[in-house]
């Protein structure tokens, strides 16, 4: 996937889980930091 198919992407996920419960979404943070940390 390309850099900005996969950020529009990581974004519109965002967006969602925005509106539907903020990031309550996210399954437990110790297990998937990894991924997410900056």
């Amino acid at each position: 996937m390309e850099k900005a198919s996969y950020l529009d992407f990581i974004i519109e996920v965002i967006r969602r889980s925005d509106k539907q419960e903020g990031f309550k979404v996210l399954p437990r943070r110790g297990s998937s930091s990894g991924h997410l940390a900056g």
